[in-house]
């Protein structure tokens, strides 16, 4: 046998290996698959407005690549670093929504968004009174001081303009 057989061999094995975990993982039930590191359980929309509060609200899906934890743990740190106190009291809160679930479809027209982003709404009396997105979080992805920057300017700006 030659070398180059053997390679082609333990190629075609550990292909082959791939698929039979990517295939025991596909088809294990929902609640039994793994959670990625960081993700709490989708929120509800009555859950985030069950209190007059600012809201950082990342909205995404079930698949996220590298960026989209990125923006959710820069993001995440950046509030609770930033306003530690607003954070403890639950003046302002963060909470990540998936919204290729059919009851938070309609996040997407309510604050009008393209795509998945990171928006910060304002909630009283159970609705939300006014948002900004945070649209720029996807240029800073690869600069995480400046998107920690970003998040805690932007912030402090919509508190501002109360």
């Amino acid at each position: 046998m030659t070398a180059r057989s053997v390679l082609k061999w333990l190629l075609l094995g550990f292909v082959g290996i791939c698929v039979v975990a990517l295939a025991v993982k596909s088809f294990r039930p929902a609640g039994q698959r793994a959670k990625p590191a960081g993700i709490a359980a989708t929120t509800s929309a009555d859950e985030i407005a069950s209190k007059d509060r600012i809201v950082a609200i990342y909205f995404t899906g079930r698949a996220r690549c590298t960026s989209c934890v990125a923006i959710e743990r820069v993001s995440r740190q950046a509030i609770e670093s930033g306003f530690p106190a607003d954070v403890a009291s639950g003046r302002i809160a963060m909470r990540l929504v998936n919204i290729e679930l059919p009851e938070n479809a309609h996040h997407t027209v309510d604050f009008e968004m393209p795509n998945r982003t990171l928006v910060l709404a304002e909630y009283k009396s159970g609705k939300a009174i006014r948002f900004e997105q945070l649209d720029k979080v996807w240029e800073l992805t690869d600069d995480e001081k400046a998107l920690e920057s970003y998040v805690t300017g932007r912030l402090r700006s919509f508190i501002g303009k109360r």
